[in-house]
């Protein structure tokens, strides 16, 4: 690379959608220069429901950064949130014939792409990603590096993170029909493990849990290995819709208020400000207490932390020790 680099990342998350424009500098830093994000209009849960309306809120969102100059199949990397998203781990060997020789880049690619090759994953599923868990080399495992190192034998356990074949083709159509070629789908559990995890802690053991609206992910790591990801259909939006059931208003009026008052701490100061409250017309409103609106979203808070908690005891129980939640 010689000169700076404009780089594009879509997000299509459970309840709104994202696109930016970054520059990548030459000494490798990476700096946010435009960013758009949107309701998902056309979308369910991430996935794509009515292919013009999805269409319009990406190419919205887009001309939000992107000039018209730029517009030629500009290339992107797509990073999804859904419920759809799997993971498996599949191992595979190859044999160096004659004598042992030092272990080249050459060398991991392929093993890696003869794993993805033979792992046996359902048919109506695509594999999105591969990542290294650890290589054999020779009779050695749990090697994380094995370059330089002297072999007859290469193996590799790969943790294959894929998604339904349907659910990616229909977001890779969206993404097309507003010129833009996604060079990558990368799931939002790892986008986040690169963005916010120290080396130290996934030396050490951490849990991650990336919220989103309407699904949850999870990854674990332990001695810079990737142990588990894990996701589950529940998210925020469970909040959301305690309030709108316990207020009797609609789900986006409910959201609006969430996003607007919301808070994970009552602040007791501030008991009897008064809260507008649309009637389930959505038109008229009506005041009530902050007190009263805090009641309502903590019954939210308690149901929604109560099942993350539950999550990551289960993994906690399954890879003790892990220090630490992120």
């Amino acid at each position: 690379m010689k000169k700076d680099q404009s780089v594009y990342l879509g997000y299509v998350g459970t309840t709104k959608i994202a696109f930016l424009k970054a520059l990548l500098k030459l000494n490798r830093e990476t700096e946010v220069s435009a960013l758009s994000a949107r309701l998902a209009y056309g979308f369910d849960k991430g996935v794509v429901k009515d292919l013009p309306q999805a269409t319009q809120s990406v190419a919205q969102a887009v001309s939000d950064v992107v000039g018209a100059e730029e517009r030629a199949m500009t290339p992107c990397r797509l990073v999804v949130s859904n419920s759809y998203l799997k993971n498996y781990t599949f191992q595979s060997s190859i044999y160096f014939q004659g004598n042992p020789h030092p272990i080249a880049l050459r060398d991991i690619r392929a093993v890696i792409a003869q794993t993805r090759s033979v792992a046996t994953i359902p048919l109506q599923e695509i594999i999105v990603q591969a990542v290294p868990q650890e290589f054999l080399v020779n009779d050695l495992s749990g090697v994380q590096n094995p370059i330089g190192l002297e072999a007859s034998r290469l193996g590799v356990t790969l943790r294959l993170l894929t998604l339904d074949f349907l659910v990616y083709s229909n977001l890779l159509r969206v993404f097309e029909r507003c010129d833009l070629e996604v060079t990558e789908v990368i799931p939002t559990v790892l986008a986040a493990s690169q963005s916010v995890l120290t080396p130290q802690e996934k030396q050490t053991g951490v849990i991650l849990a990336v919220i989103g609206g309407a699904a949850t992910h999870f990854a674990c790591y332990k001695n810079f290995v990737l142990l588990e990801t894990h996701s589950i259909p529940f998210g925020a939006d469970s909040i959301t819709e305690v309030i709108a059931k316990r207020l009797n208003i609609e789900h986006l009026d409910a959201q609006r208020l969430k996003e607007s008052f919301g808070s994970a701490v009552p602040k007791a100061e501030f008991k009897d400000e008064l809260i507008p409250i649309p009637d389930s017309n959505g038109r008229k409103k009506y005041p009530i207490k902050r007190l009263e609106f805090e009641a309502q979203m903590n019954s939210g808070l308690e149901l929604f932390f109560s099942r993350i908690r539950e999550e990551i005891q289960m993994l906690m129980k399954r890879f003790s020790p892990l220090n630490h939640v992120v």
